[in-house]
């Protein structure tokens, strides 16, 4: 018996410890006060899992969040100005059509927005092309408004004088076109080549319809041929957008809204193409597209300098 008593007594011994190791851990350890102070399931799991452990959690009855559309502020600022600036327009041309005056002040409101426009482009562009660009968009308006000004004064109203003010406007129009366009731009093989066939295409546009009305003994070729050269670089200032793949990939925003200002003015140089009232609209639609091309050009310009920024400061 002597034997048994000696195997079974540590057994009992084992069962006994293991029996006051947990009677420990469910009574409450005194505590600094005197009292007692509870274990909680959580520690008393802790306590018992190995360490290195990960512990397992589990959230019942969370529901997933909902789902957040975030607009980006510039999205909802170039659409509400779009929609405010067609609307009024809309309105504004309907105004003249019910009898009212005010023809010249409609559009040269929209003028001087647009070159307040630009003088904020140049101030705050850094990109050397773009404000080379800015300054012919000042010149445009300013020219612009100066044409206005002279048909609501019944000034310089003389067929040489006009040509000459719309083929000044027509070229400061191209020069912006070709500032902008290249901005930030890969050149291609085809917009070498585009540039080096605008050239002889411009002038022969310009040129043939002159050599004909000449032919056919105009009164006044020196206008004539201003008027040809107005209309050509017109034609040319669309091409350097819409044709030019490069300008679709890299910059389609102003690719579309400034092409869309020559684009306007052919439509309103076809003989016969738009009354009075389509005439006004469709003019203040013009300088609406220009104005939105700005802000365009100016946040893409910040954009870039962000980026730039993030690459300097990352390691």
């Amino acid at each position: 018996m002597t034997m048994a008593d000696s195997v079974i007594e540590p057994e009992t011994n084992d069962i006994d410890s293991s029996h006051a190791g947990e009677q420990e851990l469910h009574n409450d350890p005194p505590g600094e006060d005197g009292g007692t102070v509870s274990v909680s399931n959580e520690q008393m799991q802790t306590a018992t899992e190995p360490a290195g452990a990960t512990p397992i959690t589990s959230v019942i009855g969370d529901e997933p969040p909902l789902p957040i559309i975030w607009t980006p502020g510039f999205i909802g600022t170039f659409t509400l100005i779009f929609i405010i600036g067609m609307s009024l327009n809309s309105v504004l041309a309907q105004d003249w059509i019910d009898g009212g005056n005010n023809e010249f002040w409609i559009l040269i409101a929209h003028v001087i927005l647009v070159l307040g426009g630009w003088v904020a482009a140049i101030v705050m562009l850094r990109s050397r092309w773009a404000r080379l660009g800015s300054i012919f968009g000042c010149a445009w308006a300013a020219f612009t408004a100066l044409n206005l000004t002279a048909g609501y004064l019944h000034v310089f109203q003389t067929f040489d004088i006009r040509a000459s003010l719309n083929a000044l406007i027509s070229c400061l129009l191209l020069g912006l076109s070709i500032c902008l366009s290249i901005d930030r731009t890969l050149l291609r093989r085809w917009d070498t080549w585009f540039f080096r066939l605008a050239i002889p295409a411009g002038i022969g546009i310009a040129v043939i319809p002159f050599v004909v009305i000449l032919g056919a003994g105009a009164t006044s070729p020196l206008g004539a041929l201003e008027s040809d050269i107005a209309a050509s670089v017109v034609i040319l200032s669309l091409t350097i957008w819409w044709l030019r793949p490069s300008c679709w990939k890299t910059q389609p925003g102003p690719a579309l809204l400034f092409g869309l200002v020559p684009a306007f003015l052919l439509y309103l140089a076809i003989p016969g193409a738009a009354n009075r009232a389509t005439n006004i609209y469709f003019m203040e639609t013009l300088y609406l597209c220009m104005f939105l091309g700005i802000l365009r050009v100016i946040q893409g310009d910040i954009r870039c300098r962000q980026a730039d920024l993030r690459k300097r400061q990352s390691p």
